[in-house]
C-alpha cells in the first residue's frame, strides 16, 4: 500500500477509537477504544481509507454492543444487508 493509504487508515482509525472512548466511561471506554483497535487490526488500508469515520465508528460500535450479552455455550448470530 501507499504511504498515504496507510497514513489515513491509521488516522482514521484514531478518530474512530477516539470516538468509541468518548462514547462510553471509564473503562468500558477504554475497552471500546482496544475494540476498535483491534476490530480494524487486519482490515486492508484500503478497506479503511474509503469509509468515513461516522461509517467506521457505525460498523464498530453495532458489533460492539450485538456483542455484549450472549448465553455462555450459545453462539450469536446476526445476518445484516445494508443495502
Amino acid at each position: 500500500m501507499t504511504p498515504r493509504i496507510d497514513a489515513r487508515r491509521d488516522e482514521l482509525i484514531d478518530r474512530v477509537a477516539k470516538m468509541a472512548r468518548d462514547a462510553n466511561k471509564g473503562r468500558a471506554g477504554a475497552l471500546a477504544e482496544t475494540f476498535v483497535r483491534t476490530f480494524y487490526a487486519n482490515v486492508p488500508p484500503t478497506d479503511v481509507a474509503q469509509q468515513s469515520a461516522d461509517v467506521l465508528y457505525g460498523a464498530a460500535a453495532s458489533f460492539w454492543q450485538f456483542a455484549q450479552k450472549r448465553k455462555p455455550g450459545q453462539p450469536k448470530i446476526r445476518i445484516f444487508n445494508p443495502t
